[in-house]
């Protein structure tokens, strides 16, 4: 999944619109959890972007999931990318995911 959010209102870092992305999507799913620590700075299309970790219970089965919740600044708006696997197949899908992120062109 991919979108873009909004932060036209006022001048924003890229960790704060994601922070205000983050509260957003637990609104929407307060059964997610962010792991702390984990964002770390990685580049998207030659840009800085961040990578947030979130957990949570899969909508279709018992088992857990892990999303990747990645933000990069683009004009007045913050490009999200969600790349979600289920938590046992998390590290097999891991390397197709940062092809994914790399691969991103935006102009």
């Amino acid at each position: 999944m991919f979108d873009l959010f909004d932060i036209s209102e006022r001048p924003m870092t890229l960790e704060q619109a994601t922070d205000r992305l983050l509260v957003r999507l637990l609104q929407r799913n307060p059964k997610l959890q962010v792991i702390s620590g984990a964002q770390p700075l990685m580049l998207m299309g030659g840009e800085p972007a961040l990578r947030t970790v979130l957990v949570g219970p899969s909508g279709s089965s018992s088992s857990q999931e892990i999303s990747w919740v990645v933000t990069r600044v683009y004009y007045q708006t913050l490009f999200y990318i969600v790349c979600v696997a289920p938590q046992k197949d998390f590290e097999k899908r891991q390397a197709t995911f940062e092809q994914i992120l790399r691969s991103i062109e935006m102009k």
